[in-house]
């Protein structure tokens, strides 16, 4: 039977400490996703998502049990990556952040409905990343991550009605910018 994140902290705060591997393991790849989210480098991504996991680690004590410890976690892990990316900004100059490498596969036999789902998932990523950061990473949560409304709300500290709010405000804005601009292109 699989121990829960809550005994699994219970057992690292008394000692235990080689079990905190587990939640490493157990979260791994979605910090390492929102880090990649934030640096768009696998190399910046991998470090941040051990700086997150060593942070969480000295900051275990602080940890209150009734919270998700996922959220509690995603919340640690938004903020780092926020202060990186003010950071980061700073050092290069205010240079935007959000170029993404795009891995193209082969053009040559590509049926047409293939290339079009590129074209619309292109479409959303950029979409998203005009969102605002906060706005992006409740969206992400909700429908990448599969967090339910309450595990939201505790990973951002709001109301669960606030955090239902926030992700229709945040679809309605993803679909106006998903609209067609009627041949500005």
């Amino acid at each position: 039977m699989e121990q829960s994140d809550r005994e699994i902290v219970k057992q690292v705060l008394a000692g235990e400490v080689e079990l905190y591997a587990v939640l490493v393991e157990r979260y791994t790849r979605q910090i390492f996703n929102l880090m990649y989210r934030f640096s768009h480098k696998d190399q910046d991504a991998a470090d941040l998502t051990q700086d997150v996991f060593l942070r969480a680690y000295e900051r275990l004590e602080l940890y209150q049990m009734e919270r998700s410890f996922f959220s509690w976690l995603y919340s640690l892990a938004t903020n780092l990556a926020t202060d990186w990316s003010r950071r980061w900004t700073v050092r290069t100059n205010k240079q935007h952040l959000l170029v993404t490498e795009k891995t193209h596969g082969p053009v040559h036999g590509e049926q047409e409905t293939l290339f079009e789902s590129r074209e619309e998932l292109d479409q959303l990523q950029s979409a998203l990343f005009d969102l605002p950061e906060v706005t992006r990473e409740i969206l992400l949560l909700r429908y990448r991550e599969e967090l339910s409304i309450r595990e939201v709300a505790q990973a951002f500290c709001l109301s669960e009605s606030g955090a239902k709010m926030r992700i229709s405000r945040g679809l309605k804005d993803l679909r106006k910018l998903m609209e067609p601009s009627d041949g500005k292109e």
